[in-house]
């Protein structure tokens, strides 16, 4: 925007001013453009009120009419506060007005999505850092204007960048998964009892806990290796009560593969899960850094039954149950990204459907 290029340019001189371009008096930027904005309201007057004179078509749409308006106010206006700050250290000598492009704004953002559709926070920060460091290692690779050892100083220390800090973040995960566990080991073993209420209010959710329950089961093994562990977690079909339906879905979906859990495995999930969907209720924990961490802290206040032998109780309890906070929170991550999906899509469908409404409409006014 600092810089200048032929014909691009406006000054402090030629903004309010006759300046002389080309060796051609013409009148100053800013005026040009009110002026533009005056004849785009002539132009739609005549359109609406012909009098004497044939109806022609618009030569824009309105959308677009609209589009120019906002685009060359916004243009003026932000001039003016580049050449005339408050602050007068940031003032600018010119601007190029042509550099205020969507479109390069729009490659930016169709590389971003090229690399990752739908990105995250992090993750939109991770591709903007290398696109930062490929951008000018292309130009190097270029031979451009610079010595050859810049372009290897330059990837080495971005290569030693990352190296050092995965480690680093490695290790502080590992740390905060550590003491996440133990604190919340200390508080549930308070908090053992011998007997948990059954829920029969939500059927189907009862129906996906006790098959999201074996899944755990079936993938997470060595959690299980001791026999006496095995044996409070895992069960046959035929032994679970006659009255106990909660593993209809996964009696409809097995041949003989899938891993029936117990009831005390069951309803120790189903206490849980009952905290993480109220945690879920508020929208508010999608905005929120540690949202994990306070999940976990409302976990350790629940009542469960004492799963596992004594030995390995300590240790396998409390990641089975950071394990299934983890599948919870994938499922929330999933279900809100194909709600903002669908509303981003509905958006789309209703603005496609106006703007073809108001073509249509303006044929037709054109052909009256």
């Amino acid at each position: 925007m600092n810089g200048r290029h032929k014909g691009e340019s406006i000054n402090g001189n030629n903004w309010n001013n006759l300046v002389e371009m080309e060796g051609k008096v013409t009148k100053g930027k800013k005026s040009v453009l009110e002026d533009m904005l005056k004849i785009i309201e002539l132009t739609e007057e005549c359109h609406r009120n012909p009098g004497k004179r044939p109806i022609i078509a618009a030569f824009a749409s309105d959308t677009t009419l609209d589009g120019w308006r906002l685009s060359i106010r916004s243009t003026i206006d932000l001039t003016e506060e580049l050449l005339n700050p408050k602050n007068p250290l940031e003032k600018y000598d010119f601007v190029l007005t042509a550099k205020w492009n969507q479109e390069a704004l729009e490659m930016t953002f169709g590389r971003i999505r090229s690399v990752d559709t739908h990105p995250t926070a992090a993750s939109f920060l991770h591709i903007i850092r290398m696109m930062s460091l490929y951008t000018p290692a292309k130009i190097l690779l270029r031979n451009a204007n610079v010595e050859n050892d810049d372009h290897i100083r330059v990837l080495v220390d971005f290569k030693e960048c990352l190296i050092k800090k995965f480690p680093d973040n490695a290790k502080a995960a590992t740390d905060l998964r550590v003491a996440m566990k133990d604190d919340l080991m200390e508080e549930l073993g308070k908090r053992y009892v011998n007997e948990l209420p059954l829920s029969k209010e939500d059927r189907i959710g009862n129906f996906l806990i006790y098959d999201v329950a074996g899944y755990m089961v079936k993938t997470r093994e060595n959690l299980f290796e001791c026999e006496a562990c095995r044996q409070t977690v895992i069960t046959k079909e035929a032994d679970l009560p006659s009255d106990f339906d909660a593993d209809a879905y996964t009696r409809a979906r097995t041949k003989g593969g899938l891993v029936f859990v117990t009831l005390s495995m069951y309803q120790t999930l189903c206490a849980i899960e009952k905290v993480v969907s109220n945690h879920f209720k508020s929208l508010n924990h999608i905005y929120i850094t540690d949202t994990f961490q306070e999940c976990i802290a409302k976990v350790k206040l629940t009542n469960v039954l004492p799963l596992f032998c004594d030995t390995h109780r300590h240790c396998n309890m409390g990641t089975l149950i950071m394990e299934y906070v983890k599948v919870r929170y994938y499922f929330e991550s999933k279900r809100l990204k194909d709600v903002l999906l669908s509303k981003e899509q509905t958006t789309v469908q209703a603005s496609f459907k106006l703007a073809k409404n108001a073509h249509t409409r303006n044929l037709i006014q054109s052909n009256t």
